[in-house]
């Protein structure tokens, strides 16, 4: 099993892909995430990049632990990289200060769940992003 050498260009359009709101749901929800992972590689052939299916499962895993490595250790000069800019963004924690604007302000006893949920509904668009864990 060979290690790649990827360049920074395929570094950056690997992650560019792999950050997108689509890319990360099919992750969320793909048990076998192959697929996914697949698309990215034909992804990347487009641009010119010759990066198999696995080789792009492991560099992302491989990028996913350096990034845990340098928030860790609190690397600021390494936090300052592009990829790192662009794995922030997808695994950015937010406090759960949202969910309060989900408890509609003004009930009154007359309301029933459904008509609540129905207040709740225009929050369900709010993209909530929470920190993945292996």
């Amino acid at each position: 099993f060979s290690h790649a050498v990827w360049t920074t260009e395929e570094v950056d359009a690997l992650l560019t892909k792999w950050a997108e709101e689509h890319v990360q749901e099919q992750l969320k929800s793909t048990q076998g995430d192959e697929r996914v992972y697949a698309q990215l590689s034909s992804e990347l052939a487009t641009q010119g990049f010759d990066k198999t299916t696995s080789q792009c499962r492991t560099k992302l895993r491989l990028l996913k632990q350096e990034y845990e490595r340098i928030k860790e250790q609190k690397d600021s000069k390494a936090q300052k990289s592009k990829w790192f800019a662009i794995m922030e963004k997808v695994f950015s924690c937010h406090k759960p200060e949202i969910k309060s604007n989900l408890v509609p302000l003004e009930t009154s006893p007359h309301e029933t769940p459904e008509k609540l949920e129905g207040k709740n509904k225009q929050f369900s668009n709010l993209k909530l992003t929470t920190c993945m864990q292996d």
